[in-house]
């Protein structure tokens, strides 16, 4: 037998099916959020106050004239730079586990060369392996009156005494402004390592140099300076093919001591008076 619902029954039915449906839809959309946002929040509160994520250990090696407490708050203050890392704090393992990923973070402190970054997450300790700058060489200015170390790629990191004698390579800059600390004073980086290429063929052609002069560094030219006070004079563009022999012939036929001076500017020639 077919029961006939009237139509306002069916609709109201129907109406009050949709609406049941609605709200379970709400709440249990309500329900997730509601989870998430706790999740959020227990996670945040977990990051930034709880001591879970605290670390537990430092660990810095590699410091010589660096103290271990001047690296670390160097190294943190630079990171506390970087947005996020800021908010986390030195005293969260994430900080430093993030701040790996910022290996061009510049430091303000240039005898730092580097600083490797290490994180045990499990331990939460951190471990900082730290390289120095050596003193490589000597750039004076003014005539000697302002002197600094610079390191084997040029680059400048503390004001050091004038220095006298063969061991330690001495440059005299024409240049009277003072080279900024951390960076290099040389614009090419090549340009050092011929210098010392050079220098080491003059040693074995047994012309030992008193002092090193370069000149303005648009130039690009140096010379080298002989106890006679005869002057070398060299581009930094190259060094010259066999000098070593070179040089070995030239003084077995002519005393150098008379010279003024030798050009070796131009590739494959040789000028003197």
């Amino acid at each position: 037998m077919t029961h006939i619902i009237p139509e306002s029954t069916y609709r109201a039915t129907l109406a009050a099916k949709h609406t049941h449906a609605r709200r379970r839809t709400f709440w249990m959309v309500w329900a997730c959020a509601s989870g998430v946002v706790l999740l959020l929040a227990g996670f945040f509160w977990a990051l930034f106050y709880s001591s879970f994520f605290k670390v537990t250990a430092v660990e810095i090696v590699g410091t010589g004239k660096l103290s271990r407490e001047a690296v670390y708050q160097t190294l943190a203050s630079s990171l506390q730079t970087s947005g996020f890392l800021g908010a986390l704090g030195p005293d969260n393992i994430f900080f430093w586990e993030l701040g790996q990923k910022y290996p061009d973070t510049k430091i303000s402190m240039p005898v730092l060369a580097s600083a490797d970054i290490s994180v045990d997450l499990f331990a939460r300790r951190v471990n900082i392996t730290v390289n120095e700058r050596k003193v490589f060489g000597v750039w004076c200015v003014k005539e000697g009156k302002e002197c600094f170390s610079f390191d084997e790629g040029g680059v400048v990191f503390a004001p050091a005494p004038n220095t006298f004698g063969t061991l330690l390579l001495k440059i005299q800059s024409e240049d009277e402004r003072a080279p900024v600390l951390g960076e290099s004073v040389f614009r090419i980086p090549e340009w050092l390592s011929r210098i010392t290429e050079t220098l080491q063929s003059l040693n074995h052609a047994g012309t030992p140099v008193s002092v090193v002069r370069v000149k303005e560094l648009s130039l690009r030219e140096w010379e080298a300076v002989l106890p006679s006070g005869a002057a070398l004079y060299f581009n930094f563009d190259f060094v010259p093919i066999e000098l070593t022999s070179v040089l070995k012939d030239f003084i077995a036929r002519i005393k150098i001591e008379g010279l003024t001076y030798i050009d070796f500017r131009v590739p494959g020639r040789m000028y003197y008076k």
